[in-house]
Parts: structure tokens; sequence; C-alpha cells
């Protein structure tokens, strides 16, 4: 029998083919994890961000991630997501999400496992920053005042980053939309310690008040800027009052644009209601006062009475100078020469100054032989409150007008110290933009209004929060 070498050779090719080590190194699953180092950047306290670890196969079948180890180095604030299952020559996704509690940098170590079989540890670095975001907004209060329906106004507001991180202002939120637009363009990057100017248009469609609120939303920080429209009643005083003569246009100052008409103004002969009563240059010797059809200026001389004109006819004995002819008729002495005898009214007939309907002058005489004495003159309390316009009433047709006077929250200068609604809630008395109306918890202190910056340890609600810190 001859000897043969054939099952011998067969049985080492069986055993090569069949060698473990062999098939291992053919169809081990592997994979490769990048990057080696995350870095999640800057991110304000109470806000979060994310970054994202990529596990790739790159040979042999499915391979999941079992387990991650996080080996925090200094502060905190990471944490990972779900752990992925790779499919085979395929990848995914780990999630690493960072929301830290303490100022500074945070570093950690995420060790990952594998059911690789062998090599199945993965080291990635996780690295990230977080500040403190806060900002203002300056004014507080954009009060456009009055605007015509159909027009526009605008009018800037600085935003201030006072934080230590960069924010990023998007359109921000309007509340309950309405006639308000932000203007700029955004978004707008505005670094850590620098500000930047935005403006506000208003486009009323009618005269009806106006007011919203527009909002930041931005990393944990939300400074709010109010607005206001055609709104007198609860606007800023001064918006309303554009010619500074202690009245508004609610008061109401029928011409704010000329301090000299306002409601107990001095009417003059111009053409203008300068005293807002509706009427024009009445008292004035250009006005047609007892609706006769003849002016002081065209002759009337006694311009208080209809029945007295150079048009009229004279009456006999009656004491008037009725045709303004300067002679009286007969029967009658017109010993001043003023057109009226002593038969006629004339209370005083040796004055040439008195004489039923003459103008009343600040002299202590009953000029116009009504029984009153220097009514309608700066010397006499014509709303009865006890002062004059000489002796500090600056609007003598309201009795609730006049030195001294409370303020009161009307739009009007009440007590006549040329500033209007001051210790009111409807004044800014500490003049940091926001009025007790509009949300001011201390109107005494500018530093202390809605939105301001909350100080800690000084026992005081900065911004009107409710909260003391």
């Amino acid at each position: 029998m001859r000897p043969t070498h054939r099952p011998f050779v067969a049985s080492l090719i069986v055993f090569a083919a069949c060698s473990p080590d062999y098939k291992l190194d053919r169809t081990a699953a592997r994979v490769v994890v990048s990057p080696g180092l995350v870095d999640v950047g800057v991110v304000a306290i109470g806000g979060s961000t994310s970054g994202e670890i990529t596990v790739t196969s790159v040979a042999g079948g499915d391979v999941e991630v079992v387990a991650a180890e996080l080996l925090v180095l200094e502060g905190d604030g990471f944490s990972v997501g779900t752990l992925p299952v790779v499919p085979q020559e395929g990848a995914a996704a780990l999630t690493v999400s960072f929301s830290p509690s303490e100022v500074g940098y945070h570093l950690a170590r995420l060790t990952l496992t594998t059911d690789e079989p062998r090599n199945n540890l993965h080291v990635v670095d996780l690295r990230g920053a977080a500040g403190i975001a806060a900002a203002e907004v300056w004014p507080s209060v954009l009060d456009f005042g009055p605007v015509g329906a159909g027009t526009t106004a605008d009018l800037p507001f600085t935003f201030a980053n006072t934080g230590d991180i960069d924010l990023t202002v998007g359109s921000g939120i309007l509340e309950g939309g309405g006639p308000f637009t932000l203007s700029t363009a955004t978004p707008v990057h505005v670094v850590a310690g620098d500000t930047a100017a935005f403006v506000v248009t208003f486009s009323p469609i009618d005269a009806a008040p106006a007011g919203s609120a527009l909002s930041f939303l931005l990393d944990a920080v939300s400074p709010v800027l109010t607005l206001r429209g055609n709104d007198c009643a609860n606007g800023t005083a001064a918006r309303y009052d554009t010619d500074g003569d202690g009245y508004t246009t609610c008061a109401p100052d029928c011409d704010d644009g000329r301090a000299d008409v306002h409601p107990g103004a001095a009417e003059s002969c111009d053409g203008a209601d300068e005293d807002c009563d509706g009427r024009v240059d009445e008292g004035t010797p250009c006005a047609d006062d007892d609706g006769d059809g003849v002016t002081e200026d065209d002759g009337d001389c006694n311009d208080g009475d209809a029945t007295v004109a150079p048009t009229a006819a004279e009456t006999p004995d009656n004491g008037v100078d009725d045709d303004c002819d300067g002679v009286i008729d007969r029967g009658t002495e017109d010993t001043d020469g003023d057109g009226y005898a002593t038969e006629g009214g004339d209370c005083a007939p040796a004055d040439p100054s008195v004489y039923p309907g003459a103008p009343e002058l600040e002299d202590g005489l009953d000029n116009d032989c009504d029984g009153r004495t220097d009514e309608g003159t700066s010397l006499y309390d014509d709303d009865g409150d006890g002062m004059t316009e000489a002796g500090g009433d600056c609007d003598d047709t309201d009795a609730t007008v006049y030195a001294g006077a409370r303020e009161a929250a009307d739009g009007a200068d009440d007590d006549c110290d040329g500033t209007v609604d001051e210790g009111t809630s409807f004044g800014d008395d500490d003049g940091d933009g926001w009025t007790e109306t509009g949300g001011d918890c201390d109107d005494t202190e500018a530093a202390v209004h809605p939105g301001a910056e909350e100080l800690d340890g000084d026992g005081t609600d900065n911004d009107c929060d409710g909260t003391v810190e």
C-alpha cells in the first residue's frame, strides 16, 4: 500500500481555512469615534447648548455603544444622550448636552464602551464655557406721543449687552402686534460690553391709544421695551406738551405747537383760538363779540351790546349813543364822552373808560358796569378758586388749577409749577423712563424700574419683579 500525503495536506488546508484567528481578522466589527475634542462653545448660565459625536462603522457588522462614562475634570453641566447602535458601513450620532450652573470653563472626559471584539474603548474630551447673560434697553419706554392716522413715526432705542457673553438679537416678540414694528434688520450680533442701535416704527391706522411690549428672548435674559402711542391719558406728559406751556393735548391744548395757546390764555387779534374755548379773537377789537355784524375795529363803540353799532338807529331819550356817532340823543348828557349817559347805564359818568359793555381793565374799577370788578383780567379770580392769574393761577377758568393745588393724574399742570402730573402714578418723577402706572415700583429712584439690573445684597427689588436679591 502506497503512502499518500493528500489527507495531511487536506487537513492543513482545512485547518488554515477554519482558523479562528484568521476568521476574526476578516470579520471583526470596528468603529471610529470623532472628533476627539468636542467644544460646545460659550453658553449663558440658565441656558443650554449641545455638541455631537459621530460613531462611524469602518469594518464588520453592527456595533452598539453599550456604556458611556463621564469623568468631570472641571466644572459641571455635561450630559450624554441616548447611546446609539451603529449599522454596518454606516454612522450614528451621539449628542452631548451642556447646561452649566457655574461661570467659567468646564472640562470633562467621555469614555464610550462598544461591543467591538477588541479595542472597544473610545475617549472623547468635552469642553465648554459659561458666562452671565445680561442686557438692557434704553430708554425702557418708547412713547411716540400723538401721531396722525396714516402717517409713521420712528424712535430709536439702544440695546446694551451688559453681560460677559456675546448675544445675538433676533426679531423680538411684539405683544399683541398692532401698529408697531422693529424696523432694524435682524439678527444683530452684540458682543459682551457693547451696544447696538435699533429703531421702532409706529404706523397708526386711527387715533386710538396704542400700546405693546417688545421682548428679546436671549439665553435666559429677556429685556422688555414698552411701546406707547396716541395714549395721552397714560403716556409721558412731556410727549403731549411739546410747546412746554403746561398743557397737554388731552388737557386739552388745542395747539401744542404754540406756547401762547392753551386753556385760559389771553386772546389776541390773530385769527387763532388762543384760549381753546372754540371761539376766535373774542374780547378783542377785531372780533364781533355782540353779534351785530360790526367789530370795534370797524367802529362799534360798544361791542358788548348788539343794539349799538354804526348801523343802528338812534333811540330817543335812552341815554345811549346807539349809532356810534359820538352824540347821545337829546335830553341826556354824556359828560365823559364815552357814548353813555347816566340814564343809559353809565355807572361812572366822569370816567370815559367806564360804561356798559366796556372792556374790563386791571384797574380796580367796574369798567363794564356789571357790578363786578376786573373780571376776565389777571387780577380777578374768574374760577373762584381763591387765586388770580396775577397771584399764580395758570388757568383761571378751572377751579382745580392754581399755585399750590394738588397735582392730579390728568395731563394738566394743576399746581402751576411748570411740570405735568408730577407725584402721581402718571408722572415719571425719577426720570428713568418709567411711571408707576407703567410698572415703576419706586418712582423716587432712577436705578429702580422694570428691566433694571438686579444688585445682589442691596435689599432692593431693582427690577420690580417682586423679589429682592
